[in-house]
């Protein structure tokens, strides 16, 4: 009796060092991740910034096209023959369509 209360015991003092030492461990991972989330939200500052100055100067360079030229935006849908027909009824019943309308910005 006496030694199996000295091996649980043991037991005990053991997984208390393990759960110190995983305590201690879990402790850097949320350093290590906070350093990372603070790293991932200063670069997306950075990318939203720069898709916001791309877009403006976009946006500048449509204003001098548009001033010399007319844009114009066409949908265009294709006559299928039976045999895409055929196809795109297959892959609707795969899960896998490919009926996609066809978008054209053309300036003249």
């Amino acid at each position: 009796m006496g030694s199996e209360i000295n091996f649980l015991k043991q037991e005990n003092a053991r997984l208390m060092a393990k759960i110190t030492r995983l305590e201690i461990e879990n402790t850097d991972v949320k350093a290590k991740y906070d350093k990372a989330m603070n790293e991932i939200m200063k670069l997306r500052a950075e990318l939203k910034s720069k898709i916001e100055n791309s877009i403006v100067d976009q946006l500048d360079n449509t204003s001098e096209i548009s001033s010399k030229s007319k844009i114009q935006f066409s949908y265009t849908s294709k006559q299928k023959k039976l045999g895409d027909k055929e196809t795109d009824a297959f892959l609707n019943e795969s899960g896998n369509s490919l009926d996609y309308p066809e978008y054209c910005i053309c300036f003249s």
